[in-house]
């Protein structure tokens, strides 16, 4: 099963936890999320991320989704690992829980952000 899609961030609550010399600096973020495509719904995301003097990020995080695939509602948490270089953010995720649609358990997938706070997703690759 191949799920393609977008994604709209609807609210973004980021704190500094811990900033170095050098300038590079440890944050973690609340972001809220709404799915359009093949998955429809919202979501939870926890982001942890470390980001370099210049601005460019690495980052994890788990997400929780509350969403409707193929008429059947879900409940999915995801795991994220991904970046953010010159503007552009990217994601390869897994997902490790699915409560309706267990084929999609260990089933992995990938993101790219757009302009807007958007960004486009496959799960399924």
């Amino acid at each position: 099963m191949t799920l393609e899609g977008m994604f709209s961030i609807t609210d973004w609550q980021e704190t500094t936890e811990k900033t170095f010399e050098q300038g590079s600096k440890l944050n973690t973020a609340k972001v809220s999320q709404h799915y359009s495509g093949e998955l429809t719904g919202t979501s939870e995301v926890f982001y942890h991320m470390h980001y370099s003097a210049a601005g460019d990020a690495t980052f994890s995080g788990f997400e929780y989704i509350n969403g409707v695939i193929d008429n059947q509602a879900c409940r999915l948490v995801i795991s994220h690992t991904g970046t953010f270089q010159q503007g552009v953010a990217s994601s390869h995720f897994t997902i490790i829980e699915c409560d309706t649609i267990k084929a999609l358990e260990g089933q992995t997938g990938y993101f790219t952000s757009a302009e807007g706070g958007k960004a486009d997703y496959v799960i399924g690759e």
